[in-house]
Protein backbone atom coordinates (compact mmCIF):
# COMPACT_ATOMS: atom_id res chain seq x y z
CA UNK A 1 0.00 0.00 0.00
CA UNK A 2 1.25 3.01 -0.71
CA UNK A 3 1.53 5.22 2.73
CA UNK A 4 1.51 8.68 0.83
CA UNK A 5 -2.03 7.96 -0.11
CA UNK A 6 -3.29 7.37 3.69
CA UNK A 7 -4.60 10.28 5.64
CA UNK A 8 -2.51 11.11 8.50
CA UNK A 9 -4.42 11.27 12.28
CA UNK A 10 -4.51 14.53 13.73
CA UNK A 11 -4.75 14.52 17.23
CA UNK A 12 -6.82 17.02 19.43
CA UNK A 13 -4.78 17.27 22.55
CA UNK A 14 -7.36 15.18 24.69
CA UNK A 15 -6.55 12.22 22.68
CA UNK A 16 -3.13 11.83 23.32
CA UNK A 17 -1.75 8.61 25.35
CA UNK A 18 1.21 8.63 25.32
CA UNK A 19 3.54 5.82 25.48
CA UNK A 20 7.13 7.03 27.43
CA UNK A 21 10.15 5.57 26.39
CA UNK A 22 12.83 7.68 28.66
CA UNK A 23 13.26 10.06 31.50
CA UNK A 24 15.87 11.43 32.49
CA UNK A 25 16.21 14.79 35.16
CA UNK A 26 20.21 15.31 35.88
CA UNK A 27 22.84 18.01 36.68
CA UNK A 28 24.32 18.88 33.70
CA UNK A 29 28.48 18.93 34.40
CA UNK A 30 30.75 20.75 32.82
CA UNK A 31 33.96 18.84 31.51
CA UNK A 32 37.01 20.90 31.76
CA UNK A 33 38.33 18.39 29.03
CA UNK A 34 35.94 18.03 26.44
CA UNK A 35 34.25 21.60 25.29
CA UNK A 36 30.42 21.29 24.89
CA UNK A 37 30.43 21.66 21.16
CA UNK A 38 32.26 18.65 20.87
CA UNK A 39 30.47 16.67 23.36
CA UNK A 40 27.35 17.81 22.16
CA UNK A 41 27.54 16.61 18.23
CA UNK A 42 24.33 16.62 16.30
CA UNK A 43 22.18 13.74 16.30
CA UNK A 44 18.61 12.77 14.74
CA UNK A 45 16.19 11.24 17.37
CA UNK A 46 13.53 8.46 16.58
CA UNK A 47 10.56 9.78 18.82
CA UNK A 48 9.78 13.07 20.44
CA UNK A 49 11.58 14.72 22.83
CA UNK A 50 10.66 17.39 25.34
CA UNK A 51 13.81 19.16 27.21
CA UNK A 52 13.15 21.30 30.09
CA UNK A 53 15.45 23.62 31.00
CA UNK A 54 15.54 24.31 35.20
CA UNK A 55 19.11 25.84 35.70
CA UNK A 56 21.36 26.89 33.89
CA UNK A 57 21.81 28.69 29.93
CA UNK A 58 21.34 25.96 26.93
CA UNK A 59 21.17 26.60 22.77
CA UNK A 60 19.40 24.22 20.80
CA UNK A 61 21.14 24.17 17.27
CA UNK A 62 19.37 23.00 14.35
CA UNK A 63 21.80 21.69 11.44
CA UNK A 64 21.88 23.54 8.85
CA UNK A 65 20.14 26.89 11.04
CA UNK A 66 20.69 29.66 13.93
CA UNK A 67 21.49 28.71 17.71
CA UNK A 68 17.97 29.16 19.54
CA UNK A 69 18.96 29.75 23.11
CA UNK A 70 17.29 28.45 25.84
CA UNK A 71 17.00 29.44 30.00
CA UNK A 72 15.53 27.86 33.20
CA UNK A 73 11.74 27.49 32.23
CA UNK A 74 11.69 26.54 28.88
CA UNK A 75 10.56 23.74 27.02
CA UNK A 76 11.97 22.64 24.05
CA UNK A 77 10.06 20.32 22.10
CA UNK A 78 11.94 18.43 19.35
CA UNK A 79 10.55 16.67 16.37
CA UNK A 80 12.01 12.77 14.97
CA UNK A 81 14.41 13.26 11.80
CA UNK A 82 15.24 16.75 12.42
CA UNK A 83 19.18 16.80 12.43
CA UNK A 84 19.98 19.30 16.14
CA UNK A 85 22.42 19.35 19.26
CA UNK A 86 21.60 20.99 22.30
CA UNK A 87 24.76 22.63 23.80
CA UNK A 88 25.44 23.87 27.62
CA UNK A 89 26.16 27.75 27.21
CA UNK A 90 28.66 27.36 29.83
CA UNK A 91 28.39 26.89 33.84
CA UNK A 92 26.37 23.65 33.47
CA UNK A 93 23.09 23.75 34.71
CA UNK A 94 19.81 21.04 35.74
CA UNK A 95 17.84 19.58 32.56
CA UNK A 96 14.91 17.26 32.18
CA UNK A 97 14.16 15.23 29.07
CA UNK A 98 11.13 12.93 28.34
CA UNK A 99 11.39 10.73 25.01
CA UNK A 100 8.34 9.00 23.78
CA UNK A 101 5.39 8.92 20.74
CA UNK A 102 1.63 10.27 21.89
CA UNK A 103 -0.32 7.39 20.74
CA UNK A 104 0.60 3.53 21.49
CA UNK A 105 2.12 1.89 18.12
CA UNK A 106 2.16 4.40 16.05
CA UNK A 107 4.92 6.80 15.30
CA UNK A 108 5.22 10.48 14.32
CA UNK A 109 8.66 9.93 12.01
CA UNK A 110 6.49 7.46 10.12
CA UNK A 111 3.26 9.98 9.45
CA UNK A 112 0.98 7.57 11.75
CA UNK A 113 -0.54 11.50 13.58
CA UNK A 114 0.46 14.80 14.26
CA UNK A 115 -0.77 17.19 16.95
CA UNK A 116 -2.89 19.69 16.38
CA UNK A 117 -2.01 22.87 17.38
CA UNK A 118 1.27 22.12 16.49
CA UNK A 119 4.34 21.60 18.39
CA UNK A 120 5.91 25.04 18.97
CA UNK A 121 10.32 25.07 19.38
CA UNK A 122 11.08 26.49 22.89
CA UNK A 123 7.74 27.06 25.20
CA UNK A 124 8.36 29.26 27.86
CA UNK A 125 6.75 29.18 31.32
CA UNK A 126 9.34 31.14 33.05
CA UNK A 127 9.12 30.63 37.24
CA UNK A 128 5.66 28.44 36.94
CA UNK A 129 7.20 25.94 39.37
CA UNK A 130 3.95 23.29 37.76
CA UNK A 131 6.22 22.14 34.36
CA UNK A 132 9.21 21.52 36.68
CA UNK A 133 7.34 19.77 39.59
CA UNK A 134 5.70 17.68 36.25
CA UNK A 135 9.21 16.67 35.26
CA UNK A 136 10.16 15.67 38.68
CA UNK A 137 6.98 13.26 38.58
CA UNK A 138 7.72 11.70 35.19
CA UNK A 139 11.25 11.00 36.60
CA UNK A 140 10.24 9.52 39.85
CA UNK A 141 7.55 7.47 38.16
CA UNK A 142 9.89 6.09 35.58
CA UNK A 143 12.59 5.07 37.47
CA UNK A 144 10.33 3.26 39.82
CA UNK A 145 8.25 0.50 40.57
CA UNK A 146 4.33 -0.13 41.27
CA UNK A 147 1.61 -1.81 39.57
CA UNK A 148 0.01 1.04 38.04
CA UNK A 149 3.40 2.21 37.10
CA UNK A 150 2.66 2.27 33.33
CA UNK A 151 -0.74 4.11 33.89
CA UNK A 152 0.27 6.72 36.45
CA UNK A 153 3.59 7.22 33.61
CA UNK A 154 1.36 7.92 30.69
CA UNK A 155 -0.97 10.69 33.07
CA UNK A 156 1.66 12.55 33.68
CA UNK A 157 3.29 12.73 30.92
CA UNK A 158 -0.39 13.39 29.18
CA UNK A 159 -0.65 16.16 31.66
CA UNK A 160 2.76 17.63 30.55
CA UNK A 161 1.36 17.92 26.93
CA UNK A 162 -1.40 19.15 27.79
CA UNK A 163 0.09 22.07 29.43
CA UNK A 164 1.82 22.37 26.54
CA UNK A 165 -0.70 22.61 24.04
CA UNK A 166 -2.63 25.39 25.97
CA UNK A 167 -0.13 27.53 26.05
CA UNK A 168 0.46 27.14 22.00
CA UNK A 169 -3.11 27.24 21.30
CA UNK A 170 -2.92 30.65 23.29
CA UNK A 171 0.05 31.81 21.23
CA UNK A 172 -2.46 31.13 18.18
CA UNK A 173 -5.35 32.84 19.39
CA UNK A 174 -2.57 35.81 20.56
CA UNK A 175 -1.54 35.57 16.55
CA UNK A 176 -5.24 35.18 15.12
CA UNK A 177 -6.44 38.34 17.70
CA UNK A 178 -3.06 40.62 16.48
CA UNK A 179 -4.29 39.69 12.66
CA UNK A 180 -7.98 40.41 13.24
CA UNK A 181 -7.33 43.57 14.81
CA UNK A 182 -4.80 44.85 11.82
CA UNK A 183 -7.89 44.15 9.59
CA UNK A 184 -10.16 45.74 11.82
CA UNK A 185 -8.19 49.02 11.62
CA UNK A 186 -8.11 48.45 8.00
CA UNK A 187 -11.44 48.36 8.32
CA UNK A 188 -11.72 51.17 9.93
CA UNK A 189 -9.60 53.36 7.80
CA UNK A 190 -11.18 53.05 4.44
CA UNK A 191 -14.51 52.77 6.36
CA UNK A 192 -16.45 54.59 3.50
CA UNK A 193 -14.93 52.55 0.77
CA UNK A 194 -16.06 49.33 -0.89
CA UNK A 195 -13.48 46.91 0.60
CA UNK A 196 -14.48 43.59 -0.81
CA UNK A 197 -12.90 40.32 1.13
CA UNK A 198 -10.92 39.48 -1.82
CA UNK A 199 -9.22 42.67 -1.52
CA UNK A 200 -8.56 42.57 2.02
CA UNK A 201 -7.30 39.16 1.73
CA UNK A 202 -4.92 40.18 -0.84
CA UNK A 203 -3.79 43.07 1.80
CA UNK A 204 -3.12 40.52 4.59
CA UNK A 205 -1.62 37.63 2.46
CA UNK A 206 -4.70 35.63 3.34
CA UNK A 207 -7.40 33.70 1.11
CA UNK A 208 -11.06 35.29 1.49
CA UNK A 209 -12.09 31.95 3.35
CA UNK A 210 -9.72 32.30 5.97
CA UNK A 211 -10.32 36.15 6.40
CA UNK A 212 -14.08 34.99 6.95
CA UNK A 213 -13.03 32.55 9.41
CA UNK A 214 -10.99 34.62 11.51
CA UNK A 215 -13.79 37.13 11.74
CA UNK A 216 -16.10 34.47 12.53
CA UNK A 217 -13.58 33.22 15.65
CA UNK A 218 -12.53 36.48 16.98
CA UNK A 219 -15.40 38.73 16.45
CA UNK A 220 -18.44 36.47 15.45
CA UNK A 221 -19.78 38.28 12.65
CA UNK A 222 -18.56 38.59 9.07
CA UNK A 223 -16.36 41.29 7.47
CA UNK A 224 -19.27 42.26 5.98
CA UNK A 225 -21.64 42.64 9.20
CA UNK A 226 -18.19 44.19 10.87
CA UNK A 227 -18.29 46.98 8.38
CA UNK A 228 -21.97 47.84 8.23
CA UNK A 229 -22.32 47.86 12.04
CA UNK A 230 -19.37 49.98 12.06
CA UNK A 231 -20.95 52.85 9.22
CA UNK A 232 -24.35 52.51 10.81
CA UNK A 233 -23.01 53.88 14.28
CA UNK A 234 -20.76 56.02 12.69
CA UNK A 235 -24.04 57.27 10.97
CA UNK A 236 -25.97 57.39 14.13
CA UNK A 237 -23.76 59.53 15.33
CA UNK A 238 -23.25 61.64 12.66
CA UNK A 239 -27.31 62.23 12.94
CA UNK A 240 -27.45 62.48 17.00
CA UNK A 241 -24.71 64.49 17.88
CA UNK A 242 -24.11 66.38 14.94
CA UNK A 243 -27.90 67.28 13.52
CA UNK A 244 -26.26 65.79 10.03
CA UNK A 245 -29.72 64.91 7.82
CA UNK A 246 -30.25 61.05 7.32
CA UNK A 247 -29.59 61.34 3.45
CA UNK A 248 -26.12 63.42 4.28
CA UNK A 249 -25.12 60.43 7.20
CA UNK A 250 -25.82 57.37 4.65
CA UNK A 251 -23.59 58.84 2.05
CA UNK A 252 -20.69 60.03 4.46
CA UNK A 253 -20.07 56.51 5.83
CA UNK A 254 -20.72 54.64 1.95
CA UNK A 255 -24.04 54.04 1.58
CA UNK A 256 -25.23 55.62 -1.94
CA UNK A 257 -28.66 53.95 -1.45
CA UNK A 258 -31.00 55.71 1.25
CA UNK A 259 -33.16 52.69 1.25
CA UNK A 260 -30.16 50.14 1.52
CA UNK A 261 -28.88 51.81 4.49
CA UNK A 262 -32.45 52.38 6.41
CA UNK A 263 -32.55 48.35 5.70
CA UNK A 264 -28.95 47.55 7.00
CA UNK A 265 -29.28 50.19 9.79
CA UNK A 266 -32.42 48.73 11.49
CA UNK A 267 -30.57 45.12 10.62
CA UNK A 268 -27.98 46.30 12.62
CA UNK A 269 -30.34 47.98 15.72
CA UNK A 270 -33.08 46.56 15.63
CA UNK A 271 -35.16 49.68 14.78
CA UNK A 272 -35.54 52.59 12.62
CA UNK A 273 -33.38 55.54 12.92
CA UNK A 274 -36.18 58.20 14.26
CA UNK A 275 -36.86 55.25 16.82
CA UNK A 276 -33.32 55.86 18.11
CA UNK A 277 -32.71 58.76 20.77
Amino acid sequence: MDKSKIKIRVLAPPEIAPVTRIVNYFRWKVDPVLPDSVRCLPRIIPDLELILVVEGAFRYVPVPGKAVPVGPGDVVCILPNHRHSFQNCGGGGVVSGIHCELLPDASWAAGDYRLDPEPMLVTHFGADPAITALFQRCDAVFNGYGRYRAALLQTVVREVWLMLAEHWQAAARGARRKRTGEMVEYLRRHLTEPVSRQELACTFSLTPQHVNALFRNELGISPTQFVNRERVLRAYRLIQNEGVSLKAAAAQVGFNDLFYFLRVFKKVTGQRPSQIR
